[in-house]
C-alpha cells in the first residue's frame, strides 16, 4: 500500500485503479493472444486471469467467514503447505481447459461481489486479524487489509507484466 491511510475508501479507490489497468490490458487483446501463446511454464493470459479470480474469490470467502482454500479451489492441506507454485500449479491444472469467456465472466462476477464485501468494511474493520475472519486461524493475527491487497490491485500489479510479455507478438 502506499502512503495513504488504510481506509475502506482507499482501499476501493486502489482496488478500482488496478481493475482498470488490468480490464484495459485485457480489452486490448484478441482471443487468441490470450489463450495461445504460453510463457515458460505453460500459462497463458487466460490462466493467469483465472489465478487472479481464484485468490481473488479465496479472499471473499474469507471475509464471508468461510476458508480461504475453499473460495481459492484447493484442499486445507495444500494451503497448510505454503508452496505456492504447487498451489498455483494446482489452480491451474484444473482450470486450464475452461473457455475463456467463462474464465471472463467468472473473473467479473468474482469480482464484483469482492467489490461489495469490501465496500461493506469499515475502515476498522480493515484491520481485524486474520483469525477474526477464520477462527480455526486462531494464530493468524496478521489484518485482513493484507490479503485484500494482495489478492487484488496488488496481484493485478504483479501479474500485468507477465502477462504482457505473453500477449507481445
Amino acid at each position: 500500500m502506499q502512503n495513504e491511510p488504510v481506509t475502506t475508501r482507499n482501499t476501493l479507490d486502489q482496488i478500482k485503479d488496478g481493475w482498470d489497468s488490468l480490464q484495459a490490458f485485457v480489452n486490448s487483446l484478441t482471443e487468441e493472444q490470450m489463450t495461445t501463446p504460453k510463457d515458460a511454464v505453460g500459462w497463458s493470459v487466460k490462466d493467469h486471469l483465472m489465478h487472479l479470480a481464484a485468490w481473488e474469490n479465496g479472499t471473499l470467502s474469507l471475509l464471508n467467514g468461510q476458508t480461504f482454500h475453499a473460495g481459492l479451489g484447493v484442499d486445507a492441506a495444500l494451503l497448510a503447505t505454503g508452496d505456492f507454485d504447487l498451489i498455483n500449479a494446482r489452480i491451474q491444472e484444473s482450470t486450464r481447459d475452461l473457455p475463456l469467456s467463462e474464465v471472463l465472466n467468472h473473473l467479473k462476477k468474482v469480482h464484483t461481489a469482492f467489490v461489495a464485501r469490501v465496500a461493506q468494511l469499515s475502515d476498522g474493520d480493515l484491520m481485524r486479524p486474520y483469525s477474526s475472519f477464520d477462527p480455526a486461524q486462531a494464530n493468524n493475527n496478521h489484518p485482513v487489509i493484507g490479503w485484500i491487497e494482495n489478492d487484488s490491485f496488488g496481484h493485478y500489479e504483479e501479474h500485468l507484466p507477465w502477462m504482457q510479455a505473453i500477449a507481445q507478438p
